[in-house]
């Protein structure tokens, strides 16, 4: 048979078609438009917990991308955190300073763009577009422009860097990158 539900007041009539299946009409739960407050309170402080989160992200990654010694990347990773170098082969965001100390020498380090920041509650994806010069091995490079995609985790309250690869040098050619933007 057929039940009709009025719901209430300025709420629309529901019509609830009960069968034999053993349903019952206070199985279902009709919303009530005095609920929308407190979710839209709920939705706006996450929305402001999200831009502050955002504002905070792009400093960390400003400061990431002019790290020339490692020691920014050591001490804002997990302890799990790693970095694909161009090469493809990792290094332990533990073993970094390390690593810069001995076979790199970073004269010069910049971002020149944050080409893309999604962040969520706990979790964050970046890529930007940034240039460096250094030395590795003594051979001198000059990479005037490439790209670094992070991945970046929420841990007690803070942000930490929980993944990063960097691309080899792309040259100076951003053009690729307007076809992108929203």
């Amino acid at each position: 048979f057929f039940f009709w539900a009025a719901s209430r007041k300025n709420m629309p009539r529901v019509l609830v078609a009960l069968a034999s299946v053993g349903l019952r009409a206070s199985s279902f739960t009709l919303s009530s438009s005095r609920r929308l407050p407190n979710s839209f309170r709920r939705n706006m402080g996450a929305l402001q917990s999200t831009a502050a989160d955002e504002q905070e992200l792009r400093s960390m990654i400003q400061n990431f991308a002019e790290d020339k010694t490692g020691e920014w990347l050591a001490a804002n990773s997990l302890p799990d955190a790693c970095f694909i170098r161009p090469s493809g082969n990792p290094i332990p965001s533990t073993q970094f300073a390390t690593f810069l100390a001995g076979d790199v020498c970073i004269t010069e380090k910049n971002l020149i763009k944050i080409q893309k920041l999604d962040v969520g509650t706990d979790m964050a994806f970046a890529c930007t577009s940034e240039s460096g010069k250094f030395t590795y091995k003594g051979q001198p490079n000059d990479d005037p422009s490439f790209t670094v995609s992070s991945v970046w985790k929420k841990v007690g309250g803070s942000w930490k860097l929980a993944w990063a690869h960097r691309s080899t040098a792309t040259g100076n050619d951003m053009s690729t990158w307007e076809s992108f933007q929203p």
